[in-house]
């Protein structure tokens, strides 16, 4: 041989042994024991198999697809793959059972560490040849190899194989065997194995399961209400609904009890007892496992803590234009996207509901759920949402609308997992948010809801004279006077525009904003003058402290124009109203919901100064207007709906009169309700005409 080169290297001409170089080289020697059995000489006792921990013989349900490309396949490998508690284990255990007919052997191995493989492999050699008692684990997992090049016929499973890694020196090994693996880790299968998804049951699938979980366990007939609710609380997965059929058996409830008790105390029940009595076959214990095979991933835990406070399904994916924060976040989120945590599209990010439930709540025993990791969580999904919405969307523009309504679900969770008295700055600032845009979007009901929440959080933080709490009772109190409780609302603006002006003067825009407000409830009312007064009062100061051009003046003349129409002044409601469309034509132009509101407003005043031809006219093209940006059941339109049904029967057109009450009534039952004052104010009208024309009903 030639001589060697190079610093520390080495050069033999003659050996029969090891040569290692490097710091850290090592050598293992074995001397395997002479007579051990020949592995292709030596076969398989008949069915030779050892199943898994047997939840395999729990209830079992569906799965039929997934079971049939199981069964279709040869040889090689295929594994199974989703989130802990999908019922990957017991679907392979119902598999290999099916199997021992026709394999020999059938062996299940626990495969979460690579030792344990070894282990599991020198377990079979030990039982297809007693001759491998007492020797090495090593001696007897590679003997258990050789057997299984040498053989066909066989099934390996690993169960619960933490990815790739830890089964990749095995499956390239025996690259014909046949091998049934589960795994937690979705991704870098490619080329070892066929990957066959599991994801959660059907509807139908879900509570036959929890069904029959439930009788064969109870003594007596038991009470099933509630099922098919359960199941899609629980998400529709196998492991929470056995955990679930089992407590209801033992404590002879009902699915409908057991909601109950998630609704207390949902993290409780979660991390509970398990159907089998194992406390590591919990739903909590199960997604722990998970969690902790992503302990060096600091972002991903980050990260998966904060999506639990956001709602399951569509959460937008925040993009990092470039740089280390944007790798580290792709990284993250593939990352749980590996371990079935999430599901991604290239736009959003869903998370199962129950892993959502239980790092929502806070556990000291588990190193993922401390109270400071959870807060943390909480208080980065408020930031993100706030950037998503308060800083994305500001204006009132309709085109806006369906990019907010998809943040609506996640703000609303934020809301009902953070108990009131804990509603600090941030998550009001989201509660105001929601408020105005749901009142923008006319759902009345959900506005008022969190308009009253925030206000409450503001006064409890800065009092009910401080600038922030008054303005949001403005709205507060427009919320109640479009539910029909004039009263109550009048009493908020009457009570908000008094403590503006002894706190901030009444030359501030929230005073005259409020003083807006109370002339509005003046008018309702029929105190016309002195709703007229008002609003000339509020005109005056804005144009001389703000200017003409100031929205605060624009405001004030719009109302102006509306409560001298109200009040019968028709003239100068007409020239009012008239000026103010032009104003807003030329500032908004013509397609925009600001112009659209003036125009009803000039149109509704030619139709009660006799001008119908020109009044229907411009309603027809307010309704029009406002259907296409706000939607035919938005309250303005269905206002200009009723204002145009109202011109169209003065003008004698009863049955083109009655197509449009008759609309209108449909729409404001389905939007407000039948007892609300908009809608019996339709049928009013509705049954008015019918006296009109003669007719007995509407039939």
């Amino acid at each position: 041989m030639s001589g060697a080169g190079g610093e520390r290297s080495v050069s033999v001409a003659h050996n029969h042994g090891i040569v290692s170089t490097g710091d850290y080289a090592t050598n293992t020697l074995i001397n395997l024991p002479r007579g051990l059995p020949s592995a292709l000489d030596t076969q398989a006792p008949p069915r030779t198999a050892r199943l898994g921990p047997g939840r395999g013989n729990a209830v079992f349900v569906g799965r039929a697809r997934e079971l049939a490309r199981l069964s279709a396949a040869g040889g090689g490998a295929r594994v199974l793959v989703g989130l802990g508690g999908c019922g990957k284990s017991t679907l392979a255990e119902v598999f290999t059972r099916r199997r021992c007919a026709s394999d020999n052997p059938v062996w299940w191995i626990d495969a979460r560490t690579a030792e344990q493989i070894e282990t599991g492999l020198a377990e079979l050699a030990l039982r297809l040849d007693p001759v491998f008692s007492g020797l090495p684990v090593p001696v007897a997992a590679a003997w258990a190899r050789s057997w299984l090049a040498a053989h066909e016929d066989w099934l390996l499973v690993l169960d619960d194989v933490p990815g790739p890694a830890e089964a990749r020196s095995l499956l390239r090994q025996l690259p014909h065997g046949r091998f049934l693996l589960t795994s937690r880790q979705g991704a870098g299968w490619s080329g070892l194995a066929d990957v066959v998804r599991l994801g959660e049951l059907d509807g139908e699938q879900a509570v036959e399961m929890l069904e029959e979980m439930i009788r064969t366990q109870s003594v007596d007939a038991p009470d099933l209400t509630g099922a098919a609710e359960l199941c899609e609380r629980l998400g529709r997965l196998p492991l929470a609904i056995e955990q679930a059929g089992a407590f209801i058996a033992v404590n002879s409830g009902s699915p409908r009890g057991y909601l109950d008790l998630l609704e207390a105390d949902s993290a409780q029940l979660l991390d509970g007892q398990s159907a089998d009595g194992n406390p590591a076959h919990t739903v909590a214990r199960t997604w722990r496992v998970t969690l902790d095979r992503l302990a060096d991933s600091v972002g991903a835990l980050a990260m998966i803590r904060v999506l639990a406070w956001f709602a399951p399904n569509d959460i937008p994916r925040v993009r990092i234009p470039s740089g280390p924060e944007a790798v580290a976040n792709a990284k993250a989120v593939n990352q749980l996207a590996a371990y079935h945590l999430v599901s991604l599209t290239p736009k959003t990010i869903s998370v199962h509901p129950l892993v959502q439930e239980i790092l929502r709540t806070p556990d000291e025993s588990d190193p993922h759920r401390s109270a400071a990791d959870t807060e943390t969580a909480r208080q980065t999904a408020i930031t993100l949402l706030r950037v998503l919405g308060t800083a994305s969307f500001t204006g009132t523009d309709p085109g806006d609308w369906p990019a907010r309504r998809r943040l609506f679900p996640h703000i609303e969770v934020l809301l009902a997992h953070t108990a009131p008295e804990r509603d600090d700055e941030g998550l009001l600032v989201l509660c105001r948010w929601l408020g105005q845009s749901l009142f923008a979007q006319g759902d009345f009901r959900g506005a008022h809801r969190h308009l009253a929440r925030c206000v409450e959080g503001l006064v409890r933080l800065f009092g009910p004279d401080h600038i922030r709490t008054l303005e949001v009772r403005i709205p507060l109190g427009q919320s109640l006077r479009a539910l029909g409780d004039r009263e109550a609302a009048a009493q908020v603006h009457r009570d908000t525009y008094e403590r503006a002006a002894r706190s901030l003067g009444p030359a501030h825009e929230t005073t005259l904003i409020a003083r807006v407000c109370v002339a509005g409830m003046l008018s309702a009312e029929g105190a016309h003058d002195e709703a007229i007064a008002e609003l000339r009062a509020v005109f005056a100061t804005t144009v001389e402290e703000y200017g003409p051009e100031h929205a605060l003046t624009d405001l004030a003349e719009n109302n102006l124009a509306s409560a001298l129409s109200e009040a019968g002044r028709l003239d100068e409601a007409v020239e009012s109203a008239g000026r103010h469309l032009r104003t807003a034509l030329a500032r908004y132009g013509p397609d925009s919901v600001d112009a659209l509101g003036s125009q009803h407003n000039y149109a509704t005043a030619l139709l009660r100064a006799g001008e119908l031809e020109r009044g229907i006219a411009l309603l027809e093209e307010v309704v029009e207007g406002r259907t296409r940006l706000l939607g035919e059941d938005h309250p303005d339109t269905l206002i200009s709906l009723g204002n145009l049904a109202a011109g169209v029967i003065e003008s004698r057109d009863l049955e083109r009169g009655r197509r449009l009450l008759e609309r209108g009534l449909r729409l404001r039952e389905q939007t407000f309700g039948p007892d609300h004052p908009n809608t019996l104010d339709s049928r009013r009208a509705l049954t008015m005409l019918d006296q009109l024309s003669g007719r007995s009903s509407r039939d």
